[in-house]
């Protein structure tokens, strides 16, 4: 993306609102999987998503011939919406959860090795039913580099509604699912069943994980769950503090590769991730002076 940053304004502002409310979206969700101790689930569930997406594309003559929902033609081509593509991965990501919870439940295998799992049939999945649509190679590049550059108004306007839904909700009952995340003995002992809270805090991440998937890509809602956390973590002194610095730090990195990738014509995808990365080396470095003002988050 060649250009000066007014061309932020001329041709990618759609693009860029759209990647700020996945970051948004994204690193409050990615908060909670810390809280949870699963922050390795935000590997596995945006492979899934991507997998939805193949699915989709795979579908998409049958899609248009049965249902036509989500699907614009024009000439001889099909071209999936966004909300379509939603869709498909957020069932995908509901079906990944189903099966994890499932086997942790049941206490099949350690979580890492299930996460594992998880991801590695999901990227096999990916690759496989790519193969059979005329995307193709191009389709998985274009969503393992981040390119969002197509992102339409209505998306956007369907990532706002689904952010503002999810930080509502978040908000609402934020003190029992912080309980539950935080202390599940604690929560017990209120009257407070674990599972329920859980189970909606995943259903979040499911349409977190969706969204982001399709704006974004599997690379960039990954890092927005692994590195805004841990870099909020120890400048936090209280779970407030925590929540809200790891949506800034996610914002941070955002606009940080935005600029690394206008100013140098790299993929903006992994221009975000190296952004959040730099961010979390910079809190490691402030984290002494920081231990001295206030005391962490636990």
């Amino acid at each position: 993306m060649q250009g000066s940053f007014a061309l932020l304004g001329d041709l990618y502002l759609d693009a860029f609102l759209g990647s700020l409310l996945a970051a948004f979206l994204c690193s409050m969700v990615g908060a909670l999987l810390y809280l949870r101790r699963n922050v390795f689930l935000g590997l596995a569930l945006p492979q899934a998503a991507a997998a939805g997406i193949s699915l989709d594309l795979v579908l998409l003559p049958w899609w248009y011939g049965v249902v036509g929902w989500g699907v614009v033609k024009s000439g001889d081509h099909l071209h999936p919406s966004f909300a379509l593509h939603t869709v498909f991965a957020f069932w995908a990501v509901l079906l990944v959860l189903g099966i994890l919870t499932r086997m942790e439940r049941s206490r099949r295998g350690s979580p890492e090795s299930r996460t594992a799992a998880a991801y590695a049939v999901s990227l096999a999945a990916t690759i496989l039913l790519l193969q059979n649509t005329p995307f193709g190679r191009a389709f998985v590049d274009s969503m393992v580099r981040g390119e969002i550059l197509s992102i339409s108004q209505a998306d956007l306007l369907l990532l706002l509604v689904l952010t503002l839904f999810t930080f509502g909700t978040l908000h609402l009952f934020r003190g029992r699912i912080l309980l539950v995340l935080f202390d599940r003995e604690a929560a017990k002992a209120s009257g407070i069943r674990p599972h329920v809270w859980e189970g909606l805090v995943l259903l979040l991440a499911g349409l977190a994980v969706a969204a982001g998937v399709v704006t974004v890509g599997p690379l960039v809602v990954f890092s927005y769950f692994a590195l805004p956390p841990p870099a909020a973590r120890g400048l936090s002194p209280s779970m407030r503090s925590f929540m809200i610095l790891s949506v800034v730090f996610g914002l941070a990195s955002t606009l940080g590769g935005w600029a690394f990738s206008l100013s140098t014509d790299h993929p903006l995808g992994p221009s975000i991730t190296a952004a959040g990365f730099a961010l979390l080396l910079i809190t490691w470095a402030l984290r002494p002076l920081a231990s001295r003002v206030v005391p962490p988050a636990p």
